[in-house]
């Protein structure tokens, strides 16, 4: 980039305008030290960070967080984050979650009191859902 007749070249400076700048600090910070202080707080935008610049350890440690933090409230949109930036293990933990939620609500004969709101709010995760409970069949 800095080789070549480029912008950045001539400028000598990138502008990085799809981060946010908090991000992009605690990214940084990662990059520099190992650590991401803040990673519960902004998991899901250093996720994005992090695969983007092909940061593993850092997509790894942003997956657990989020991992541990899946609520019947996130967890849509978490599945979502998941399957855009390619983090397997969040993708799995998530549909594991769906899965026991389901069974959760089926065992106390309540019905799909947490599925079809979640389908209707959620269409987008209907075929990480149909996956999931051929795995379950």
């Amino acid at each position: 980039m800095f080789e070549h007749e480029m912008e950045e070249s001539k400028k000598n400076r990138v502008d990085i305008s799809d981060v946010d700048p908090d991000v992009f600090r605690e990214m940084m910070g990662f990059i520099y030290t190992g650590k991401a202080p803040n990673l519960e707080k902004m998991a899901d935008n250093l996720l994005a960070a992090a695969d983007k610049y092909a940061l593993e350890r850092l997509k790894v440690m942003c997956e657990e967080a989020l991992c541990n933090s899946l609520s019947v409230e996130n967890v849509a949109d978490t599945l979502i984050l998941a399957d855009l930036h390619s983090a397997e293990q969040l993708k799995a933990q998530a549909i594991d979650f769906i899965n026991r939620q389901v069974l959760r609500e089926r065992k106390k004969n309540s019905g799909d009191k947490f599925l079809l709101p979640f389908l209707f709010t959620s269409p987008e995760c209907l075929p990480f859902y149909l996956l999931a409970i051929g795995a379950v069949s």
